[in-house]
C-alpha cells in the first residue's frame, strides 16, 4: 500500500471521490422528481439518465486505486 501526504484532511485529494460525490447528487436530483412527484421528465429520460449516472459510478469506482493511504500534516507556512 502507498502513502500520499496531504494537507487535505477531507477528502479533496482525490478527485475521483468527489465526482462520485458529485454523481449521487446527481442521483438525487431524479429521486427527488421521483419521490414528490414533480414530473418533468419524461419515464425514457429519467431510465436514460439513470443508466448514464450508474455507467459513470462505475467507471469511477474501477478507476479508483484503494491500494492508497492519504496521511494528512499540516504545512509549516
Amino acid at each position: 500500500m502507498s502513502t500520499i501526504k496531504t494537507e487535505e484532511d477531507g477528502w479533496d485529494c482525490n478527485t475521483d471521490v468527489l465526482e462520485l460525490a458529485s454523481l449521487l447528487d446527481d442521483l438525487d436530483a431524479l429521486r427527488y422528481e421521483i419521490n414528490n412527484c414533480v414530473r418533468q421528465s419524461s419515464l425514457e429520460e429519467i431510465v436514460n439518465q439513470f443508466a448514464e449516472i450508474a455507467n459513470e459510478l462505475v467507471r469511477t469506482t474501477d478507476s479508483i486505486d484503494t491500494n492508497v493511504e492519504y496521511e494528512t500534516f499540516e504545512s509549516e507556512d
